[in-house]
């Protein structure tokens, strides 16, 4: 930290982003300076917060905050869906990718129907191709991890054994297990798939006459039959903030919440 004077600093942004909305409290007024609109920043270029509690008293210095994402660095990492044709995963990987992309970051979709149309044409529906299949995505994944993009693949990945596989091979892996009941999936039939494999007219389909083995160490599971999309993708972010492999963005306020902080800073005698 930088000294301004005797017990003065200037409190730096990755602290600031961690303070909570102002509040005056046992005669401390709180604030992430981070937060505040470009327009609050320049009509107070400099706030002071004075803490009775231990007598110290901090600059904030807003015109040093960048802006939220801006100048990060990004790691990269493999967010990996896996679960039954039509549970759910491809909406959720573009939900989750809109979300992400909005934040700043550097975001691919490997969605597992458009990769057997293109990286992996000609592999059909047995073990071996199915195992081939997953590994394909799964390198590109690697790939795309170690340059610090986030991948997010979606596909049935059926077996568990080619899944640890591609986990260990990519390192920063979180696997995403979207469960939907076979009956639910059976009776939503999205792709009319299931009509036709329960009829023999597909063979070696994924849930039907061919198996599928649950995760059991899957960092997230979320629960399409209950959940909207829009619960799920929270409970996703929600996640990859706790593993600190994404920032938890700063909360924005009105501009009657930035005359409310005015008024309190006022009463007080900070400004």
């Amino acid at each position: 930290m930088t000294t301004l004077a005797k017990r003065q600093w200037v409190i730096e942004a990755p602290r600031l982003l961690r303070l909570v909305r102002g509040a005056v409290k046992h005669n401390i007024f709180a604030r992430c300076a981070g937060d505040l609109s470009p327009s609050f920043r320049k009509r107070w270029p400099v706030v002071y917060i004075r803490s009775f509690a231990r007598r110290s008293l901090f600059a904030i210095e807003f015109d040093e905050l960048s802006n939220y994402g801006e100048g990060m660095e990004q790691k990269g990492f493999t967010l990996w869906f896996t679960g039954l044709s039509g549970a759910g995963k491809t909406t959720l990987a573009r939900l989750v990718e809109a979300e992400l992309s909005a934040r700043g970051h550097r975001v691919e979709v490997l969605d597992g129907d458009v990769i057997r149309t293109n990286l992996s044409k000609g592999l059909g529906f047995s073990k071996e191709d199915r195992d081939t299949n997953i590994r394909r995505i799964g390198f590109v994944c690697h790939l795309l991890t170690r340059n610090d993009v986030i991948a997010i693949a979606a596909a049935i990945s059926p077996y568990r054994a080619v899944r640890d596989e591609v986990r260990k091979q990519i390192g920063a892996f979180v696997e995403v297990y979207v469960k939907c009941p076979l009956d639910v999936l059976a009776e939503r039939d999205v792709k009319g798939l299931y009509k036709k494999a329960m009829a023999g007219e597909i063979k070696n389909f994924t849930g039907v006459d061919d198996p599928y083995e649950e995760p059991f160490t899957a960092e997230i599971m979320v629960e399409t039959d209950r959940e909207s999309p829009e619960e799920s993708l929270a409970c996703i972010v929600a996640k990859l903030e706790e593993l600190s492999l994404i920032e938890t963005p700063p909360i924005t306020y009105s501009e009657g919440d930035e005359e409310e902080i005015r008024r309190r800073l006022e009463a007080l005698g900070y400004v």
